[in-house]
């Protein structure tokens, strides 16, 4: 059976793909290190900081060419980077769709649905108090007692409200804790702040471990995957639990 290429891989794709220039672009740096006179060892940087490694070795040390083991582990680290990119592509569309599952308007003819991230400032606020806030009177076909977040954006330095220096707008509850979630005491490193980030990150590893523990069981394109890529995942779940256990010890300590 010939090997599949990259070209048919493109023309066969009809949704989104990890693509071969997108795992090289990924690659921030790369180091190799001979640990022996059979073993040589590839260090892959990525654009985020994580690091990935690939080996290669022989079994007489005459045999030994460095070029050529280098060469054999960059590509084994490469092939660790598939999985990864490829779990972080289904952890984007997992997102897009569950953001996309919330919408109750369709998309107006002529427009295009975008998913965006974006840096607020927020504080819990009812509908009436935002309307004070305003200056405005409040609307008969509205309810003064609804829960939200008064919003200060932090990408623009046109502020609408006096005593605000960036853009203030409101948001319903639901709509606000769909969309975004706390980084920390207004984003200042602090006591505080620290367990705050702490817990965020527990709870973030917890939903990404649930999401991996499930593509790893019985998913398709998990079954695709090499043997070996299948491996460094199931290790990559273990490493991430005992992680996640090793915060909890923290969050319990706090």
């Amino acid at each position: 059976m010939t090997k599949v290429t990259e070209e048919e891989l493109i023309k066969a794709a009809t949704g989104k793909r990890v693509t071969l220039d997108a795992l090289n672009a990924n690659i921030a740096d790369e180091k190799f290190i001979k640990a022996t006179d059979v073993l040589t060892i590839c260090v892959l940087t990525l654009k985020n900081g994580f690091t990935v490694t690939g080996e290669s070795a022989c079994a007489d040390p005459a045999n030994y060419n460095q070029e050529i083991g280098e060469r054999l582990a960059r590509e084994q680290a490469k092939n660790k980077i598939w999985g990864l990119m490829g779990y972080s592509l289904k952890d984007e569309i997992n997102r897009d769709k569950a953001l996309l599952a919330g919408r109750v308007v369709e998309c107006p003819e002529g427009f295009e649905t975008y998913v965006g991230t974006k840096v607020i400032d927020a504080t819990p606020m009812t509908r009436l108090s935002y309307i004070g806030l305003r200056g405005w009177e409040l609307p008969a076909n509205e309810d003064g007692n609804d829960e939200g977040y008064l919003v200060h954006y932090t990408d623009s330095t046109t502020g609408n409200v006096e005593g605000y220096p960036g853009y203030i707008s409101w948001s319903p509850k639901d709509v606000f804790e769909k969309a975004y979630h706390p980084v920390g005491s207004s984003g200042k490193v602090g006591e505080g702040d620290f367990k705050t980030r702490v817990r965020n990150e527990a709870r973030e590893l917890e939903d990404k471990i649930t999401k991996l523990d499930a593509f790893t069981k019985g998913n398709v394109q998990f079954e695709r995957l090499t043997v070996n890529e299948q491996n460094d995942l199931n290790e990559q779940l273990w490493t991430m639990r005992e992680y996640h256990a090793v915060l909890l010890r923290r969050i319990a300590g706090f």
